[in-house]
């Protein structure tokens, strides 16, 4: 343990001394008490640390936010000339890319049409469908 100049012992703890008084600590009731090392050294490695830790979520963050966005539907779905045996659904994406729609009579979706081109403005039409019959249908971007 430290020595005060007066020789009595020292305890450091949280960057706090505390005497030691004939058995009782001082400033209220502290029992254990340890003088740690502290190296100017090991924080600032560890303030390096926690700033390349800040710095490479922030950069993958943008990463994240940047490839969601390209698949990102704007405006619509839109279900337009809506026929016996047909109908036509549209949309608007962010960037020009591939779509996808998969429909069919349950929620599976076992049938698809997908849009070869890559554009901002999607158009694709579903037939040949049955009248009165309800179906479901996903769209996919990006592909």
């Amino acid at each position: 343990m430290a020595k005060w100049q007066d020789g009595k012992t020292a305890r450091r703890l949280n960057g706090k001394t505390a005497r030691r008084q004939k058995g009782k600590e001082a400033r209220g009731q502290i029992s254990h008490l340890a003088i740690l090392p502290s190296s100017p050294f090991g924080r600032k490695r560890m303030r390096e640390s926690k700033l390349k830790l800040y710095i490479s979520v922030a950069i993958l963050s943008i990463f994240c936010s940047v490839a969601y966005s390209s698949n990102e539907i704007e405006k619509g779905p839109y279900l337009q000339n809506v026929g016996k045996k047909y109908i036509t659904i549209m949309w608007e994406t962010t960037f020009a890319i591939k779509s996808r729609v998969d429909y069919g009579i349950t929620e599976d979706c076992n049938l698809f049409v997908e849009d070869a081109k890559e554009v901002k403005l999607h158009e694709v039409t579903l037939y040949p469908l049955r009248a009165n019959t309800r179906y479901y249908y996903k769209i996919t971007c990006g592909l």
